[in-house]
């Protein structure tokens, strides 16, 4: 939630943008949040259309990020809410199933795939590809793609990682050549994030879907 000095125009953050309980407050703290962020993107020369944040409160990327364990894993989560990955333990509410890519296409390849997650990324709302990279594990050459996803007005920034794995690697339930796809989901800053990074990835998932892939597992 914003609080905006209408004498000043400081803003003052206390945590990610929320939604409050009276429609009435509600309307009237988004119109003073809106007016306020026109008024400074137009001071800095931005139009009030622009998709860039008007704020950037984006946090720093984490050191832990990118393919660990030889190539082979992407980092499990930490005990806040806001963050989900593939490489957390089964059990936990961080959980959630890898993917597979020859599910109706079984002679898809690896480069088919990474152009179907960069195409699918790039039509979610702040999305930014910044990297994307070969990955070498004693299993074979996989792939890898990190997305930061910026909210609107305050630019809080999540991280969004892929780990294509080499084609002759299975996993439970699938022989090798499955086409398997780990990824990870975070907000940089604060704890919770009202489901954003979940809803976001059951996206890319629906729209990963249309293009012949299916998500691995029970949950």
């Amino acid at each position: 939630m914003a609080f905006v000095n209408l004498s000043t125009g400081n803003v003052r953050v206390h945590q990610r943008e929320t939604t409050c309980c009276a429609e009435g407050v509600r309307k009237g703290i988004a119109a003073v949040a809106i007016s306020a962020s026109v008024g400074l993107a137009t001071l800095l020369g931005a139009s009030p259309g622009a998709s860039a944040s008007v704020f950037h409160f984006s946090g720093s990327v984490p050191p832990f990020l990118g393919p660990g364990g030889g190539g082979r894993y992407l980092s499990v989560c930490p005990s806040t809410p806001n963050c989900i990955s593939t490489s957390s333990d089964a059990y936990s509410k961080s959980y959630v199933p890898p993917w597979t890519y020859h599910e109706k296409d079984p002679k898809k390849t690896l480069g088919s795939a990474v152009n179907d997650m960069k195409e699918v990324i790039s039509m979610q709302p702040g999305a930014q590809i910044v990297e994307e990279r070969p990955v070498k594990s004693d299993f074979g050459e996989g792939y890898y793609i990190r997305a930061e996803f910026e909210s609107k007005i305050f630019g809080f920034v999540d991280d969004f990682e892929v780990l294509f794995q080499p084609q002759n690697i299975g996993t439970a339930g699938f022989e090798k050549g499955s086409g398997i796809v780990d990824y990870r989901s975070a907000s940089r800053l604060g704890e919770g994030d009202f489901d954003v990074n979940r809803k976001r990835v059951k996206a890319i998932r629906v729209a990963l879907q249309e293009r012949g892939w299916k998500s691995i597992g029970f949950r």
